[in-house]
């Protein structure tokens, strides 16, 4: 999982993923009526439900990076954090680089976003 996740996000299969997941985002406000900023706070059990998504590679870590939820991981005790993913610190630093620097998928995640925030929001009127 490492190696993909590390990987260049403007390949094919990156681009791929983000779409995926924000599908599965919008789909998941939708079902639980709840507006994408909820979502990237949002607690199931006593975990933020994006990393669960994360476990579930339902995201990818380039996506929480557009999400923007490092203050919600943040209040994640590093052992599960590392429990989710193996130096779960130094794979989010090294894929907050690569996605600092993207030229395409961070612009393609942040559009995206932007469109199912207002999508969601819509509907759940």
């Amino acid at each position: 999982m490492k190696e993909r996740e590390t990987s260049n996000p403007d390949t094919e299969e990156n681009i791929a993923n983000l779409k995926q997941g924000l599908r599965f985002i919008y789909n998941y406000c939708i079902d639980n009526n709840m507006s994408v900023d909820e979502y990237r706070t949002h607690i199931t059990g006593n975990m933020p439900t994006c990393l669960l998504h994360l476990q579930e590679h339902r995201l990818s870590f380039y996506l929480l990076h557009a999400l923007d939820v490092e203050k919600t991981i943040k209040s994640v005790e590093n052992s599960i954090l590392n429990f989710i993913v193996q130096d779960f610190h130094t794979v989010f630093a090294r894929t907050r680089t690569k996605f600092s620097g993207s030229a395409t998928y961070k612009l393609k995640a942040k559009d995206g976003i932007t469109k199912i925030k207002t999508i969601v929001e819509i509907k759940q009127k």
